[in-house]
């Protein structure tokens, strides 16, 4: 795990990010065991893409401007085929991809506002 966790808080977040944000995201990875860290690499390589357009529950999907784990291109994607017209995609400006540890306060803003936003039947 030593390599990984050396490069992973660096490349993983945004330029702003903090020597603090960056050393939990260390503890975190350190936290783990190399095998299930690989059992969860395997399990997100292998996972079957669901038909988004079938799923009709509302969506907040939030993306660092910064992350290049998992790239905006990649979120609007899911964003534009899910079924749902309750969706929202929020991008967080500063933000890699440790969103909650990154950006704490709108990570809960954003989900504050989608959550009272909901519309129930």
């Amino acid at each position: 795990m030593d390599p990984l966790v050396d490069v992973i808080p660096i490349v993983g977040t945004a330029s702003s990010s903090t020597p603090l944000q960056r050393a939990f995201i260390r503890t975190l990875l350190l936290a783990q065991t190399p095998e299930g860290y690989i059992a969860n690499c395997k399990a997100i390589a292998s996972a079957s893409v669901p038909d988004y357009a079938s799923i009709n529950t509302p969506l907040l999907l939030v993306n660092g401007a910064e992350d290049f784990v998992c790239p905006i291109e990649l979120s609007q994607k899911i964003f534009d085929s899910w079924g749902s017209k309750d969706k929202n995609l929020q991008i967080l400006d500063k933000t890699g991809h440790w969103y909650c540890i990154e950006s704490p306060e709108e990570v809960g803003d954003a989900i504050v506002k989608f959550v009272s936003g909901i519309k129930t039947a």
